[in-house]
């Protein structure tokens, strides 16, 4: 005989399956993004290690300023590596007809040893007047497989995308202090067209170890021996070594690997507060239904059924729902979610194709947590439940706790009295309604803060700036060992070298020593540090400061004495003597200059990085680009999470006062004094929630962004003016009067009848 209780659950799933299915809605939500996020970070990271065997990736490459002779080759080659050809040319891009040019793009040969090239749509060129251009770029430029661009007065069919795994980052130099995929292109020609071509060729050249080094600081010894045989080499056949990037130091392919994969350490903290937030829900519904079927619980045992067989059948719905939303979260996570992350760092990156990989760390924490917790959860609040005698289920008397007094209530008027008393008797439920709101305004204030301080970093950069423009040199004396000088009277000296931080943060830091005033009183190791470099560390006046070389076994101590406002970036500053001393540097050494305009009459042979307004700019047009679609989906997804969750509580509010509404109802009063009694108190709660929400938010905000920004190189101070403070707090309101339509009508649609359900 097929047991009573099995077939009541279709009953009891579809009684409430309004709430089963916003519960349904939230876990297919959360998981799908978590486990899309970790499985697109996961597999893409995967890729990357494998790039190096798949793609045969480069371990360093270095340009001369001749093509190599055969016995260069052959000599260098003796030196634990094998070197390879990788000539490139670059050339002016035209995209429209408006005769100025768009870009700068680097063309190649098709690669077939080293670097090879990964096809990303259509296929590699055959004519001379066919070109496969970077996927990234020609998303920039809205370019599409057989549109028709101009390289340098020539008409080209662009009959492919491609990644270079050399440049899954669009940096044109290294030296750059960020990539530009709107201004810089690579691309692929056939053979032909590139050796009958014209213009200058890049001796541009690729090695690979015969012995990796174990570690970057091996890797920087071998490296450095082998620019010292290079330079050898090229001295003694009447060559020049004009760039020398070994792979710990590339840009172009390591800048993409170091990213990818940072926002699932900001994702997995969200699931973590996501799934005590379902353990909340999960416990105010479990709760509510137990007290809505307590007379069915009491009927069920005193005819005999087993505390046992109520707990299973009581768990098996929430379980269901959770392992049912946990599947479908899944299959979204592994397909759209997964593509939608994955598009959003192909938005910033050119990476090549990549294979979706198991991820168990994803599962265990969007699956197996959550189902775990459901079970747990459950079991413990209908245990304890269930001990109570069937006469206490018959007679709805649940609570566990002793009979108390009611709580004397101020001396207000009736219906602030009735309000408050919902708000007490629905403490709990509101509590997490408000936990909710906090979390959904931290989220909300999350995509709001990102692209706001990024804008503010571009209005206020330059007033942090040393000077207009920086210029370093590769060394301070021309080709006939004459020191490197210029007319420019606004240019004056300056000494720079590279530590990094001797905590676990490893932050670069740049040293300044600078001929002026206002490091003249500094002595032995006191130095100025940047605004930025303060505020990212909260460094205190006379905090001693430990910096250290990041290949070498140089450490050096210095003592904070003070601000220095016009400070780039994360640096520190002190006079010139002192930075030669402190770097055991000749009384006359320097390796750049400051300037308030630009310098014309230096060879740019000379300079090893130029950098201005512009430079530090791209930073964040980059940033802003990048964040853009991640930002975008946060905020629905936020927006979402907050409809769902006001839902879901207000509802069950409403449920747990099913019978009071009706007597109301029953004793005269309209639907709209209900609501006054009724959705006034829940809207007075949310009017806190949000208005608590967004003054936690902002300070919880200003103390995640720093904890989130310190494992990352650089700094963005946080920045939130009171006007977006107030849109967030609106968008969340809105939220709620959008659920509060829905909860008038659920009140206006309870019958008087149901006042006469229970006889007590």
């Amino acid at each position: 005989m097929r047991n009573p209780l099995v077939k009541r659950l279709p009953k009891e799933l579809l009684g409430d399956f309004k709430k089963y299915m916003i519960m349904f809605l939230f876990l297919i939500l959360m998981i799908a993004m978590g486990a899309g996020d970790l499985v697109a970070s996961f597999s893409m990271n995967r890729s990357f290690d494998e790039t190096k065997e798949k793609y045969n990736l480069e371990d360093g490459n270095f340009r001369l300023y001749d093509k190599a002779s055969d016995k260069f080759i052959e000599n260098i080659n003796k030196k634990g590596v094998k070197v390879y050809e990788n000539f490139y040319k670059e050339l002016e891009e035209f995209d429209d007809d408006d005769g100025k040019a768009d870009a700068t793009v680097r063309i190649f040969k098709n690669r077939t040893e080293i670097n090879k090239v990964c096809i990303m749509e259509g296929r590699l060129p055959k004519a001379d007047d066919e070109i496969c251009i970077d996927r990234l770029h020609a998303d920039y430029k809205d370019i599409k497989v057989g549109d028709t661009i101009g390289v340098d007065g020539k008409k080209f069919k662009v009959v492919g995308f491609v990644s270079l795994s050399d440049y899954n980052c669009l940096f044109q130099n290294n030296e750059d202090m960020m990539f530009d995929a709107d201004k810089f292109n690579v691309a692929i020609v056939n053979d032909s067209f590139f050796d009958n071509d014209t213009h200058k060729v890049y001796y541009n050249y690729s090695w690979i170890y015969d012995n990796a080094p174990e570690n970057k600081k091996e890797e920087k010894k071998v490296s450095d021996k082998l620019l010292e045989d290079i330079i050898a080499e090229a001295t003694a056949t009447e060559n020049r070594v004009d760039g020398f990037i070994p792979e710990y130091q590339n840009q172009a392919t390591n800048f993409a690997k170091d990213d990818v994969g940072k926002d699932s350490v900001f994702v997995k903290y969200i699931l973590y507060v996501l799934i005590a937030v379902v353990a909340f829900i999960f416990a105010i519904t479990i709760n509510n239904t137990i007290e809505k079927e307590s007379a069915v619980i009491g009927t069920l045992r005193a005819s005999g059924y087993t505390r046992t067989e109520l707990l299973v059948h009581y768990m098996s719905i929430p379980v269901f729902v959770t392992l049912l939303g946990a599947a479908i979260g899944n299959i979204l996570g592994y397909t759209c979610m997964k593509n939608v992350i994955a598009n959003m760092y192909y938005n910033s990156y050119s990476l090549p194709t990549f294979e979706t990989l198991w991820n168990q760390d994803a599962f265990i924490l969007t699956t197996v947590v959550p189902v775990v917790l459901t079970i747990i959860i459950n079991f413990i609040m209908i245990s304890k439940k269930l001990r109570l005698s069937p006469l206490r289920f018959l007679r709805h008397d649940l609570s566990t706790s002793k009979k108390k007094k009611a709580m004397r209530l101020p001396r207000i008027s009736f219906f602030g009295r009735f309000r408050l008393r919902i708000i007490l008797q629905n403490i709990i439920s509101y509590f997490v309604l408000i936990f909710g709101i906090f979390l959904a305004g931290v989220m909300m204030f999350f995509c709001k803060a990102a692209p706001i301080t990024i804008n503010h970093y571009q209005d206020t950069v330059e007033e942090q700036l040393v000077a207009p423009y920086q210029y370093i040199l590769k060394q301070n004396v021309d080709m006939e060992g004459n020191v490197i000088t210029t007319s420019n009277k606004t240019a004056k000296k300056v000494c720079m070298e590279t530590l990094i931080t001797s905590n676990k943060y490893k932050e670069e830091i740049i040293v300044y020593g600078i001929d002026d005033e206002e490091f003249k009183d500094l002595k032995d190791n006191e130095v100025l540090v940047s605004n930025y470099y303060q505020d990212k560390f909260d460094l205190k006046d006379g905090e001693i400061l430990k910096l250290e070389e990041e290949y070498e076994d140089g450490k050096y101590t210095f003592k904070n004495t003070g601000i220095y406002e016009k400070g780039t970036g994360i640096s520190i500053y002190m006079n010139l003597e002192q930075f030669r001393k402190i770097f055991e540097k000749d009384e006359n050494f320097f390796n750049g200059f400051l300037s308030e305009t630009k310098i014309t009459d230096i060879d740019e042979n000379y300079i090893y990085r130029t950098i201005t307004v512009d430079d530090i700019l791209k930073t964040s047009r980059q940033l802003n680009h990048s964040m853009g679609d991640f930002m975008d989906i946060f905020a629905g997804f936020s927006f979402g999470f907050a409809m769902l969750l006001m839902y879901l509580l207000t509802k069950i509010v409403i449920e747990k006062n099913e019978t009071s509404i009706s007597m109301v109802k029953v004793l005269g009063y309209s639907n709209g004094e209900i609501n006054r009694l009724y959705m006034l108190s829940t809207t007075m709660v949310v009017a806190f929630g949000v208005i608590l929400s967004v003054v936690l938010s902002h300070i919880l905000m200003s103390v995640i962004w720093k904890a989130y920004l310190l494992n990352m190189p650089g700094w963005l101070p946080y920045y939130m003016p009171v006007k977006n403070i107030i849109e967030v707090a609106v968008v969340l309101f809105i939220a709620y009067v959008i659920i509060a339509a829905f909860d008038m009508r659920r009140i206006k649609k309870i019958p008087l009848s149901a006042a006469l359900k229970n006889v007590e």
